[in-house]
């Protein structure tokens, strides 16, 4: 049954431009980044296999998403809201579908913190130096939701600065790899002289494990809804689309020639680093860090702003409780990212990185063939590109679910599966607790005052620009002083610099979002307002004086009427009396005249 809908006084605002949107549409090529080592590790060239069946799926799956994202230009969350729609007849489990989705990506910020931390271990290990890991944890994952409190587009302008070397970097990677193993001397080959042997199990197993990859990248679908020209965020999911192939084959080519050391098992920064070594040269390292530590840090931040628009539009369409459906003054969705948040500490303190993927990756599964069973039995609607085909991938999706989610872990695979219910049976708890603060009036009360968008969105741009450029600045001096202070040789590492500075980055954007940059924003709407407030003063001035003038002249022409009817009331009687008369004077004029004639016959 559907919760009755109430209607809500906040609802997302157009203010994202479309290079915005389009920053969290790639978050699929840095999934593939953080999985690809393990695949290589466990089952080397026969990564292939599972990496070229999921590029084409994936094109397929984004061109699908794109169209259903033009039907509902206003509805945010992206994938997991269209598949509400098209299973509309049946709530209950479109509910639960939204749900897997929501809990697929809510993972995604723990095991990025899992990585980064790892990270860091590793480049402290040559300095002897160790860090409490778990509390490093908690902070990164925390990091991100704290950054998203403040408001996606500060989340979404910081991508702005991060995204596109991290990307470009990425490709650079790919598209260099191949072009050394098709034209060096030193070069393997580009294509390995076989592959390894894998069975169907292992297949289903893998390709349920690499589906967060060709399935993430739908990400732009969640921010139409929030942009200023949602058919060009659109846009982004066909671009990322086709180079998907570059990503996920060329790149996992690159890792399956030359990511053949001995030891590296799934560690990802040193499976990177070897691949990158033959071309990149001394140069790998730096860039290898950065690679991770963006994925990292960027994937999280996607996140935290993916989800709670999930939550968001299933409250704004009945389907949760209607508390997650208020939104702040500055535009962040409190009440969906408090529970995306004690969501994803959930994960973190629960399992490694394998087998949070594994979780949260049968939840994602399982959303995805919703989406194919709602685009088959919608099969018939425009809208809908591959109706049939969807039937096919819904049937091997199922076998994927069952045969690999058991081979994984009959434990998991059961957790993965019981896990949306148990978010939905808190939702229904929540709707029965009597605390005031878990319900949609409480968070009115604070959101009562009208929010004004800023008229000039550069100027946020450039109080964010000049602030990381600050943070990062102060950074690099103290780091290059330390340098220059060294106490004890062959304890400097410089790579720790990059980590550093994105860390920094996200934090210092976070605090300035909660502090001065709100305070900026106010000036400048006051700024605008003033102005806006003395252009209307001007412009009323302006038709003061018209109708003032008007006024002189309908005086003139009152004045002037009275006279003219003052002189034609003159003219009048006189006229009157003659025409009055004139027919007395023509019977006198005609008696005079038969009198004179009278006396001229006798």
């Amino acid at each position: 049954m559907e919760i009755d809908r109430v209607p809500f006084l906040n609802r997302l605002r157009r203010t994202m431009s479309s290079a915005e949107a389009w920053g969290f549409s790639v978050v699929g090529y840095l999934m593939w980044f953080t999985l690809a080592p393990s695949m290589q590790a466990e089952i080397g060239s026969a990564s292939l296999l599972v990496w070229i069946p999921g590029a084409i799926v994936g094109i397929l799956f984004n061109l699908q998403v794109q169209s259903l994202g033009k039907k509902y230009p206003d509805v945010s969350g992206g994938t997991p809201n269209y598949i509400t729609r098209l299973l509309h007849r049946y709530p209950a489990l479109s509910r639960y579908l939204g749900i897997a989705y929501y809990l697929g990506w809510v993972s995604f910020p723990p095991i990025n913190a899992i990585v980064i931390t790892n990270l860091i271990q590793f480049h402290l290990e040559p300095m002897g130096l160790s860090i409490p890991e778990k509390v490093f944890e908690i902070g990164f994952t925390a990091i991100a939701y704290f950054l998203a409190f403040s408001g996606t587009r500060a989340v979404a302008i910081l991508h702005l600065f991060f995204i596109f070397p991290s990307i470009g970097f990425l490709l650079l990677f790919c598209v260099q790899g191949l072009g050394w193993l098709a034209f060096s001397p030193q070069s393997p080959g580009l294509l390995p002289s076989s592959i390894d042997a894998l069975s169907v199990q292992d297949w289903l197993k893998w390709y349920l494990f690499a589906a967060y990859s060709f399935y993430g990248c739908d990400t732009a679908s969640s921010f139409v809804a929030d942009s200023l020209h949602p058919k060009d965020t659109l846009k982004a999911l066909s671009w990322v689309a086709w180079f998907m192939p570059l990503v996920f084959v060329g790149g996992s080519l690159v890792l399956v020639q030359l990511a053949t050391a001995a030891g590296l098992q799934g560690n990802l920064y040193g499976n990177f680093l070897v691949a990158a070594k033959p071309f990149w040269g001394d140069a790998a390292p730096v860039i290898v860090t950065l690679l991770v530590a963006t994925t990292c840090l960027l994937g999280s931040a996607t996140s935290v702003c993916n989800t709670p628009r999930i939550l968001f539009q299933l409250a704004q369409d009945g389907l949760l409780s209607p508390v997650f459906g208020a939104a702040s003054r500055r535009g962040a969705l409190e009440p969906a990212l408090l529970l995306s948040f004690i969501c994803s500490l959930g994960f973190l303190v629960w399992g490694n990185t394998t087998r949070i993927v594994v979780v949260s990756g049968v939840s994602l599964f399982i959303s995805i063939m919703g989406l194919h069973l709602g685009l088959w039995m919608q099969r018939n609607d425009p809208v809908v590109r591959w109706g049939r085909l969807s039937l096919a991938l819904l049937v091997v999706e199922f076998i994927s679910l069952v045969v690999g989610g058991v081979a994984w872990g009959r434990m998991d695979f059961g957790i993965g599966l019981l896990l949306p219910l148990a978010v939905i049976a808190l939702d229904a708890a929540i709707l029965r607790i009597p605390w005031e603060s878990l319900h949609l009036p409480w968070w009115d009360r604070l959101h009562t005052k009208p929010v004004t968008p800023p008229k000039n969105e550069y100027f946020v741009v450039l109080q964010v620009a000049i602030l990381i450029a600050l943070i990062c600045g102060t950074a690099t001096i103290s780091w290059l002083i330390r340098s220059w202070l060294r106490v004890e040789g062959g304890t400097n590492n410089p790579y720790l610099l990059i980590i550093v500075l994105m860390t920094l980055a996200f934090v210092g954007v976070a605090i300035a979002c909660w502090t001065s940059l709100p305070q900026v924003a106010a000036i400048e709407e006051l700024a605008i307002s003033s102005t806006a407030q003395a252009k209307e003063l001007e412009t009323t001035l302006n038709e003061l004086k018209k109708a003032q003038m008007q006024v002189i002249q309908s005086e003139k022409m009152s004045s002037l009427g009275q006279l003219v009817a003052g002189i034609a009331h003159e003219i009048n009687n006189p006229v009157n009396f003659i025409h009055g008369n004139l027919t007395y004077l023509d019977e006198y004029t005609q008696n005079l005249l038969e009198m004179i004639e009278l006396l001229y016959k006798y």
